[in-house]
């Protein structure tokens, strides 16, 4: 579909746009943009006859899918731009990636090391953390 909306005439191109700038303008997020179709896939070698183990992909409109990225991408820029994010956060960050939480963390070890003191770590791994938060 995506495909779709790249092959768009002129015209229709420009209507989408102006659709795209009076949704941004006005506030109001067409309801048919919030339908999803919920589909559950199986996560890998796990057994089919537990609910537990499948994961939900929820299938939106692409038109509504590329809303939210133009959204997303105003939003990023305007956030880095005025240095809203400190250099700590590094998820879903242009550049940054959890990898860089593990090298501040071997770094920190080093330096500790070498100067003969110590460090201390906590590792807490959250299974289905995200099904633990509260939604609402």
């Amino acid at each position: 579909m995506l495909r779709d909306i790249q092959h768009l005439s002129k015209r229709s191109t420009k209507l989408l746009l102006d659709l795209y700038n009076k949704v941004w303008t006005e506030g109001t997020f067409p309801s048919a943009w919030r339908h999803s179709t919920i589909i559950p896939v199986l996560k890998s070698w796990k057994d089919p006859q537990d609910f537990s183990c499948y994961r939900p992909i929820s299938l939106t409109s692409t038109v509504g899918k590329v809303m939210e990225k133009l959204v997303t991408n105003r939003l990023t820029y305007h956030l880095e731009k005025n240095k809203f994010l400190t250099n700590v956060r590094t998820g879903f960050r242009k550049g940054k990636s959890t990898t860089d939480h593990i090298i501040r963390l071997q770094d920190a070890i080093n330096k500790c090391n070498n100067n003969k003191g110590y460090s201390v770590a906590v590792f807490i791994d959250f299974q289905s953390a995200y099904d633990m938060v509260w939604h609402t």
